[in-house]
């Protein structure tokens, strides 16, 4: 405001000027522009037009931003767009991701269709090019949704929606859209298709098979990843020179009776409503397979602009309720239109949810800072970062220590359907020990939390602090209880559970079954009085002898009547299949089991005459996870009373097997890789290190490191000449650990160096601590060596190192504190070395 005051002139020419660039009307229709394109330009020649006027202003936004508190908030969405062009790498997914949660953002807009193309296991649309046209040998989207899940964050597939292509050359596979169906591109009014070698061509939304395509390549997403939302990006028209092709002039004749020329107005509305008839289209696809799945877009910055020439009724999708989030894309660094745009979003959002669209990629981190306040003053329910590898060392350190200093929990959607929860599985993994797995993450706040976990066979937890969240999965409550007794089958009823957002899961009482002390695998009993059982035709209630639980069902011999077991599998594996039944002379000596495994049905035929009141094993099967397997016991048989009571699974034990475990070392380092193979089943793995190979080992992390197929570690607590011996434990999903190596590794160090230096802390950024490496020359004599910390006001934090220093290579630690002990506060740090009259400096930075 005080720029417009001051300079309206000089503002009005720069927003003029801004505008021309932004904008696709100030081209040839022909030759549109991509956005990216015009925002590469922007962003070159804004460098060029900063004035003496502009740079004061900035500092006036800068001492503004820095010298006033910004508000903190229990709820506020603080997402980021990682696009495609960001990873090419299970590591880069994982990094960008780590990042993303260390400055406290929780939701993550996942890039994973770009132009018709698959940045996931596609069977519709060809791998993108951008992992070399074929399998990578990860799944991207898999990657991406595990790592979000073990941070407790929100991830969301992006796509962009209506773009086919963009290059010079066609795509490389003929099984590309582009190649199959060329007819779909939009056309202009002459029907010239676009040109993909002058930026991306679209397809055209007024054709059904072409808008079709994309519909099921969205659900296609959504049926077979647990994705928490769908992300629309890219869905609007280019410009409005398009689309004239045959399918939207024959659709808009029948509906208007006449031509655009002759109803230009009704032309614009006409595809302004196939793009809203799209995004209804893919919000009840969404909502009817998954209620409590979101879908957003990135819209229009400019509403006017977004509404007028792209024909995006991003504020009527709102209105209508097939949105539950918009995310303008409000790209500028200009803050009066930042506020302004913003607030036409969020006084127009119909009880929906705005999450202001920052452009961190062209904006100094102070800039960026001062928007992240602009969003808060105008109460939108958050902010969204473009994009991930925009955001640096710098903007991470102040978002942390600024306006996202606490953890915030994702806004509320009270017209969504929260995702459903179920009690998975309980297992018992020792004599004191039961894990309870459940479908969604919980959280366990108070020593109260206890009393949600009740047992039956006077089987309790031992008292506070004994039920306890995985550190690695949130989903997983390890329970502490008082002695099981050897084969006792107990019963742990849940109550009163909360989710992330607090909400209480107590719809439904979830119970399971389970066998005292470990067995080989994941344990699970259906019973004739669990939800996963039910009948078809005529049975009765019976509860002769001793059955399983109060009682089981019978029936006579015949045909049309069935028992059905449905299983819900926690994760793919093989399964030893048991039935239990009650005895009688009066039974059917060939009761027919089917059990309906991954890829098949077996039928087993058992005697109910005999062995009753015991586990009889059916045989072992793989079984996918979920509800796809069953247990169906039909009356199909040559005579006599069949017995339907419960079944049981067990899982069969398997060792993980290990492809790979490797060590080398890389400046000075010890770096260790490993590889599993991919159907592995890994919750974690630990590593060991020994000076001996007889050992004794140390565990070196002191959580469970993450299971995946790929996994790295890099050991800095090691020194030059020593050998090492390392073992890494994978632990499988029954908490056994199988233990491989010992690998050896000798570490030679670098070359002593020749020159004075000062290496880079290492890690870097770094929480804990971090280990700093220094070099005083030979040739020098011993020389007085002092290696202090600073803070960026160059106040004096910590002297670390202040003796006399041979030549040669040295190391020194800080642990993040200040000279009597006191932690010190997130943020950027400088290091300093004098030695003699030679000093250097690097820059840290702790984020805690």
């Amino acid at each position: 405001m005080v720029f417009s005051v001051l300079f309206p002139k000089l503002d009005e020419s720069l927003d003029g000027f801004r505008h021309y660039i932004l904008s696709p009307q100030s081209h040839p229709k022909n030759s549109p522009i991509p956005l990216e394109a015009r925002k590469e330009r922007l962003m070159r020649l804004r460098k060029k037009r900063h004035s003496i006027v502009l740079r004061f202003l900035y500092l006036l936004v800068a001492q503004f931003v820095l010298s006033a508190p910004l508000s903190s908030a229990d709820e506020e969405a603080r997402v980021v767009w990682f696009s495609r062009f960001e990873y090419d790498s299970e590591a880069d997914i994982r990094s960008e991701i780590g990042k993303a949660d260390s400055c406290r953002c929780n939701i993550i807009l996942f890039q994973v269709r770009g132009q018709a193309d698959a940045l996931y296991l596609s069977d519709l649309e060809p791998w993108s090019e951008l992992l070399g046209g074929g399998y990578p040998g990860f799944d991207p989207l898999a990657v991406a949704i595990e790592e979000a899940q073990l941070r407790g964050m929100e991830l969301h597939a992006y796509i962009n929606v209506f773009p086919v292509w963009n290059g010079a050359n066609l795509p490389a596979d003929p099984q590309h859209i582009y190649n199959l169906h060329p007819e779909w591109v939009m056309v202009d009014q002459s029907g010239i298709p676009m040109d993909p070698s002058a930026g991306y061509a679209f397809i055209s939304p007024g054709i059904p098979q072409a808008a079709q395509h994309i519909r099921d390549v969205i659900t296609d997403i959504v049926t077979k990843y647990d994705v928490d939302g769908v992300h629309l990006d890219y869905i609007r028209y280019p410009s409005s020179g398009y689309s004239y092709d045959d399918s939207s002039l024959a659709r808009f004749q029948r509906e208007y009776g006449g031509t655009p020329g002759e109803l230009p107005d009704q032309w614009k509305q006409f595809r302004r409503n196939l793009v809203t008839h799209f995004v209804s289209g893919v919000y009840y696809d969404v909502t009817g397979l998954k209620p409590w799945v979101k879908v957003s877009a990135a819209t229009w910055g400019d509403f006017y602009d977004g509404y007028t020439f792209y024909y995006q009724d991003s504020h009527g999708w709102l209105e209508s309720k097939i949105l539950d989030f918009s995310a303008p894309m409000i790209y500028t660094d200009d803050m009066w239109a930042f506020h302004s745009r913003l607030e036409n979003h969020v006084v127009s959002s119909y009880g929906r949810h705005i999450y202001a669209g920052i452009g961190a990629y062209l904006l100094e981190p102070t800039e960026l800072l001062a928007q992240v306040d602009s969003t808060r003053s105008l109460a939108a329910e958050g902010c969204t970062f473009f994009s991930s590898t925009s955001l640096g060392l710098t903007e991470v350190s102040l978002l942390r220590s600024g306006p996202f200093a606490q953890q915030a929990d994702i806004p509320v959607m009270p017209w969504k359907e929260l995702k459903p929860f179920t009690l998975s599985v309980a297992r018992s993994i020792s004599g004191t020990q039961v894990d309870v797995l459940f479908s969604q993450q919980v959280q366990i706040a108070t020593a109260e939390d206890e009393l949600h976990y009740s047992f039956d066979g006077g089987l309790s937890l031992t008292g506070a602090e004994s039920a306890q969240l995985d550190s690695l999965n949130h989903a997983l409550v390890h329970l502490t209880t008082t002695s099981q007794t050897e084969a006792t089958v107990y019963t742990l009823t849940v109550t009163g559970v909360e989710n992330l957002q607090g909400q209480t899961l107590t719809t439904l009482n979830a119970s399971r079954k389970f066998v005292g002390k470990a067995h080989s695998g994941i344990e699970i009993v259906v019973d004739n009085s669990d939800p996963g059982f039910s009948t078809v035709g005529s049975w009765s209630t019976g509860a002769y002898g001793n059955p399983y639980g109060t009682d089981y069902r019978w029936t006579s011999s015949g045909t049309g009547s069935a028992a059905i077991w449905t299983l819900d599998l926690p994760n793919a594996s093989t399964y030893s299949v048991y039935a239990y039944w009650v005895q009688g002379t009066n039974r059917a000596t060939d009761a027919p089991y089917i059990i309906h495994y991954m890829g098949g049905a077996d039928t087993v035929l058992m005697n109910q005459q005999l062995n009753g009141e015991q586990w009889n094993k059916l045989g072992s099967y793989p079984f996918e996870a979920g509800t796809n397997g069953d247990i169906t016991l039909t009356n199909e048989a040559s005579g006599g009373v069949i017995i339907a009571d419960a079944v049981r699974l067990v899982e069969v034990f398997t060792p993980v097997p290990l492809v790979q475990f490797n060590a080398q070392e890389i400046h000075g380092l010890a770096f260790l890789s490993w590889t599993l193979p991919s159907e592995a089943r890994a919750i974690g793995s630990n590593l060991y290190r020994s000076t001996s190979p007889n050992g004794p080992f140390q565990r070196l992390n002191d959580q469970l490191l993450p299971g995946q197929i790929h996994g790295e570690y890099m050991d800095s607590a090691v020194l030059a000449g020593n050998s090492y011996f390392y073992l890494l434990g994978v632990v499988d999903g029954n908490n056994r650990e199988e233990v491989h190596g010992p690998v050896t590794l000798t570490l030679k160090g670098s070359l002593p160096m020749e020159e004075f230096d000062l290496a880079q802390n290492y890690p870097n950024p770094f929480n804990a601590s971090t280990r700093i490496r220094f070099t005083v020359p030979p040739g020098t004599g011993p020389l007085p060596v002092s290696l202090k910390i600073y803070n960026i006001l160059g106040q004096e934090i910590r002297a670390l190192v202040d003796e006399v220093k041979r030549p040669g290579q040295h190391m020194a630690w800080w642990d993040g504190r200040d000279g009597i002990g006191q932690s010190v506060a997130s943020g950027v740090y400088f290091c300093r070395l004098r030695a003699g009259k030679k000093q250097l400096v690097r820059k840290m930075l702790l984020v805690r």
